[in-house]
């Protein structure tokens, strides 16, 4: 970690900023911090909180405390790992620390740029939480941050803890004024993820294979909670380790490799311990409809066709998995995933990711309204 300027200790009324180099354009954040705040980079590879707190144990009457990186519902991510509701007991020593050294009566705040922090029920504890054991007003954005024509704003519209007369941003207009990303893309130091709130860069556009490909699940259309292993036509490297075939699950799952633990209906929060190098673009309880495979040139396509919910009638879900051959990319893709109920469609009861192992991975979502309506 660095600062963008000469270290010093000042003695009074700090504001110290920190920005996670995984979002778009950090540097416009670095550069573009107003007079008196000191910029902070954290390492990508090591520990973001713990990165916060080492540098915070040099200073003395830091009143406030930006951190931009991405974020979700809950959750911030910060160098490589995350602060979120599963984790805050890990860092709760850290983070009474970080404003132990402020002034009697002053209120300290504590400013989350992050998309989404403060989303649902999941980000209003995660806010509560941490004022609890912070001591400071937090601020943080149920929306998502940044450029508002990827659906953006520069709103922090969530508050807990003793609500000051103002919150001041700590960057210059212009900065916030012409960035061009938002701040809620997530990554576990091997993988990021682009959704189409992001622009161009996370949108991909669906193309129906049920004509012209193969259909896993020919003959076998009533079963439930089944899975097949089929060949992939090319290497693809997931997590650093090669797989030539992948284990396709009606529950909206795949594993890379051969598996004859089937996905179960009961979707569960990411990482998995179970299914260990494994993909989940919609991880439910789903029956029925097709499933097809195939190859376009360097792509290979999975699609679920016309999938219904186990607890829903008459409505359906279709949506892909796309792997790339070369670059190893994977894409979700969602034609449909209304089931004409709110408390299914959009992904509302479905965990959205991948996994590595019980220590790693990327939960886009779990059972969170409307994120199925993104690629």
């Amino acid at each position: 970690m660095y600062s963008a300027k000469n270290f010093s200790v000042k003695p009074s009324n700090l504001t110290l900023v920190f920005v996670d180099p995984t979002i778009e354009d950090y540097h416009s954040f670095v550069r573009g911090i107003k007079s008196g705040a000191e910029p902070f980079l954290l390492h990508q590879q090591e520990d973001g909180v713990k990165q916060i707190t080492q540098v915070l144990s040099r200073y003395n009457n830091v009143e406030s405390i930006h951190i931009v990186s991405h974020g979700a519902s809950g959750t911030l991510y910060l160098g490589n790992n995350e602060l979120s509701l599963d984790t805050l007991k890990n860092y709760a020593w850290e983070l009474q620390t970080w404003f132990d050294s402020v002034s009697d009566g002053v209120t300290p705040a504590l400013v989350l740029y992050g998309c989404n922090v403060a989303a649902g029920d999941a980000g209003a504890e995660f806010l509560e939480k941490l004022h609890q054991i912070t001591k400071a007003t937090i601020y943080a954005s149920s929306t998502p941050v940044g450029n508002s024509a990827k659906g953006g704003n520069w709103i922090l519209d969530v508050c807990s803890g003793k609500v000051q007369d103002s919150l001041s941003l700590v960057f210059q207009p212009q900065v916030l004024e012409t960035y061009s990303g938002v701040l809620g893309t997530g990554t576990d130091g091997e993988y990021t993820f682009y959704d189409s709130n992001e622009g161009s860069r996370g949108t991909v556009t669906f193309t129906d294979i049920s004509s012209t490909a193969i259909d896993i699940r020919e003959g076998d259309r009533e079963a439930q909670e089944w899975q097949e292993t089929i060949s992939l036509p090319f290497t693809f490297r997931f997590y650093g380790k090669d797989f030539n075939s992948i284990t396709v699950s009606d529950n909206g799952g795949i594993i890379f490799g051969p598996e004859s633990d089937v996905i179960s209906f009961n979707n569960s929060r990411l990482p998995n311990r179970r299914w260990e190098y494994s993909i989940f673009p919609f991880w439910d309880d789903l029956k029925g409809g097709n499933v097809y495979y195939k190859q376009e040139g360097d792509r290979f396509i999975v699609q679920w066709n016309k999938i219904a919910h186990a607890e829903v009638d008459g409505s359906d879900a279709t949506f892909q998995v796309v792997l790339h051959k070369g670059s190893n990319n994977i894409d979700f893709v969602y034609q449909d995933v209304d089931f004409s109920n709110s408390a299914f469609d959009h992904g509302t009861d479905a965990t959205i990711g991948i996994n590595k192992n019980r220590d790693s991975g990327i939960e886009y979502s779990f059972k969170e309204t409307d994120r199925g309506n993104t690629t």
